[in-house]
């Protein structure tokens, strides 16, 4: 068995027209807690908070020992408060009536077996000939990083719609390798379990007075608060890793509280120059329109940057993988319709 892997990230719920923007939480937040430290600092600098999780670890530096507990609670707070804004979002999703879960099954298995069509056309044969070239089944797996379980809705919509053979390639000899779709595995939990929240290593804690105690590392570094929580979610997601051919990245933003996962990733390019990861990030473009070639090289640049910077990569290292990424800058994948825009919550 061989697979192609996609990493879900925010993005993906944003797509189908979910409200769970970091802003649109603060929001609601502040309103709720106008006097919680957090979000009293929060509402004083968007700018500082724009990523949480990154500056939260920040925030770590301001807080002394006669203010640490208010601010433990005030974290708490905040973790509890993003789980229950999270599930109000959650109840705008349907896909009960079957209609709707047809459609959504048919929008799944075409994003899915076209993942690659919107890349330049020397790269689109490239991706097909490695699939072709695939002398097994395949199966679609996800690794998603989102606490929403509005993915496995549409994974269970395709499962259950189309019980048979999601997709098949066949190879240069005739023979065919079906295609399958699976469960994610949330690797950081979800609303209503294992929630894993914080910045990826001590480097990110501006407190050094908690790097140096392994109960604050558990509650604020994701590694550790996955080990405590003993699921081995993240050799899980290394094996689905290491036994995929292509690694597609889609709503998320390469950011340095998800380093371990870059740098795995790199590593994994090194291992076997035939791999390729595809990066996709939406511009602010109609399909109609053309992006201008200064805009799109730019942001293409700019995108595979920041995946050589957070995945710590020499300048030698990175000539090694570079032509094995890729960045797709307007994306028509997973328009799933299941969102009622009738309810703002």
């Amino acid at each position: 068995m061989t697979r192609i892997t996609f990493l879900i990230g925010n993005g993906f719920d944003l797509h189908i027209g979910l409200n769970t923007s970091y802003k649109d939480f603060y929001e609601y937040y502040i309103t709720k807690y106008p006097d919680d430290i957090l979000a009293r600092s929060i509402g004083s600098d968007d700018i500082y908070w724009a990523d949480l999780e990154l500056a939260l670890g920040r925030y770590t530096g301001e807080i002394e020992p006669d203010t640490e507990n208010d601010f433990w609670d005030s974290e708490e707070r905040l973790e509890q408060e993003l789980t229950s804004y999270l599930e109000s979002q959650m109840k705008r999703v349907s896909i009960r009536d079957r209609k709707i879960s047809m459609e959504t099954a048919i929008e799944m298995q075409r994003s899915l077996t076209n993942f690659h069509k919107e890349l330049p056309e020397i790269q689109q044969q490239y991706i097909e000939e490695a699939i072709n070239e695939t002398h097994t089944n395949i199966v679609y797996s996800f690794i998603t990083f989102n606490y929403t379980t509005v993915l496995d809705q549409c994974i269970n919509a395709a499962k259950n719609m189309i019980p048979g053979e999601f997709a098949k390639h066949q190879t240069s000899l005739g023979r065919s390798y079906s295609h399958a779709i699976e469960p994610p595995l949330h690797i950081h939990g979800t609303t209503k379990a294992e929630m894993v929240f914080g910045v990826n290593d001590e480097s990110q804690i501006a407190n050094k007075e908690f790097t140096s105690n392994d109960y604050h590392k558990q509650l604020l570094i994701k590694e550790e608060t996955n080990k405590c929580y003993n699921r081995r979610k993240t050799d899980a997601a290394r094996k689905i890793i290491d036994d995929s051919i292509i690694i597609c990245i889609f709503g998320m933003s390469i950011g340095r509280t998800d380093k371990i996962w870059w740098q795995y990733i790199a590593q994994w390019l090194q291992k076997n120059p035939k791999r390729r990861l595809i990066i996709y990030e939406t511009l602010k473009y109609t399909s109609r329109q053309r992006i201008p070639k200064r805009i799109l090289f730019h942001h293409q640049g700019e995108m595979l940057n920041q995946f050589k910077n957070n995945a710590d990569l020499s300048d030698e290292e990175w000539e090694q993988i570079k032509e094995q990424v890729y960045v797709q800058c307007i994306s028509d994948l997973f328009n799933c319709k299941i969102v009622d825009t009738t309810k703002i919550l």
